[in-house]
């Protein structure tokens, strides 16, 4: 029994390994990044520079002169253009997490996260949708 469980930790490290090659692998940063855009059919927001992005487009570091307030009404309005429900805004540490679920099946969700980043009219994107059953 101890070499059963040996092998299932291997194999639990083998795709942990696995998945954090293909997440560094993703990564953009520079020119390499700035013709990346939002995952999931987002837009970027006008006039902004993608400075980094990660997972095709599900993370994002953006640079523009529009004020955090903008930013997050930019993809509020991105949510409802696209049949998203908001149901929360999470607001906590200079990062805003726009909650939406899809009245047509109810169960499947979609985060929506814009978080300050150190610098002026510097941004972190962050897109995340989940499944029913995930």
């Amino acid at each position: 029994t101890g070499a059963g469980l040996l092998l299932a930790g291997c194999s639990a490290q083998t795709e942990q390994d696995a998945l954090t090659d293909q997440i560094a692998q993703s990564i953009r940063v520079g020119d390499a990044a700035s013709e990346s855009r939002p995952g999931y059919g987002f837009d970027l927001y006008p006039g902004a520079e993608v400075t980094a992005s990660l997972m095709d487009g599900m993370s994002l570091s953006i640079q523009t002169e529009a004020s955090f307030e903008e930013v997050v009404a930019f993809y509020e309005s991105q949510l409802a253009e696209r049949g998203w429900r908001i149901q929360r805004r999470d607001l906590k540490d200079g990062r805003m997490t726009l909650k939406s679920v899809m009245p047509a099946n109810g169960e499947e969700m979609m985060n929506v996260t814009v978080a300050r980043a150190k610098q002026p009219g510097a941004y972190q994107l962050i897109f995340l949708k989940m499944m029913p059953g995930e």
